[in-house]
């Protein structure tokens, strides 16, 4: 805990609020330039920042998840304020963060994480020589629209419901993530390396020893990653 210069009560002194968390993720934060790449990927004409607004939901989701329309409050009670420079005032803040999230499209997604992975890479001094690949799922309940939802193998036992599947890349020792990707629910696992592999030596530049599940490893992968 720590005390915000900035919030007076009552004549009382400061407000005790959290410090010690928030100001460590806004340091790796600032040490791997998340706010400004995010900023440079999905600008904003008016209105609070994309990056700071990322960055507070990013540390909200690690250290007290809630509801978007309860961050505002949780904000409050951190040291983030101070740190960031922006007020997130309660009675907009849920329709602040979820136009937000409009901004971040599926290719300025990818942009943020390429862009972070090889910042991370460098900030940190990494060079990784082997790296860990794997797909797992998530099944949902209700209807939607989003044709990325789809019946498919279920790792859950939930063959009732659509889901999506996810991939993640990783390096090893130590374990940094590098990537995700979001594939629709009935891609079989091994269809996933292609897609995987240009992002993976293309667009990032790693070369060394991709480590995969032995269900990934069909004839036709072995001969993609080859070539």
């Amino acid at each position: 805990m720590g005390t915000s210069p900035g919030r007076k009560k009552n004549g009382e002194g400061g407000v005790s609020v959290e410090y010690g968390t928030v100001k460590a993720l806004h340091a790796i934060a600032d040490r791997i330039g998340l706010i400004a790449i995010v900023n440079q990927a999905a600008p904003k004409r008016n209105g609070l920042p994309v990056g700071e607004l990322v960055l507070i939901m990013a540390a909200n989701r690690i250290l007290d998840p809630r509801p978007k329309y309860t961050i505002a409050e949780w904000y409050q009670r951190t040291y983030m304020p101070e740190l960031l420079g922006i007020d997130l005032p309660p009675d907009s803040a849920y329709q602040t963060l979820t136009r937000c999230l409009d901004y971040l499209t599926d290719d300025v997604q990818m942009e943020i994480e390429m862009a972070l992975a090889g910042r991370v890479m460098e900030s940190f001094h990494l060079k990784p020589e082997s790296f860990i690949y794997d797909v797992t799922s998530t099944f949902v309940e209700g209807e939607g629209g989003a044709e990325i939802l789809q019946y498919g193998y279920s790792r859950d036992h939930r063959l009732d419901c659509r889901q999506v599947n996810y991939s993640l890349c990783v390096t090893m020792d130590p374990t940094v993530p590098l990537f995700h990707q979001a594939f629709p629910g009935n891609t079989v696992d091994s269809k996933t390396v292609k897609e995987t592999m240009v992002r993976f030596k293309d667009k990032l530049g790693l070369d060394g020893c991709l480590v995969v599940d032995r269900g990934i490893v069909t004839s036709a992968n072995i001969v993609e990653i080859v070539d």
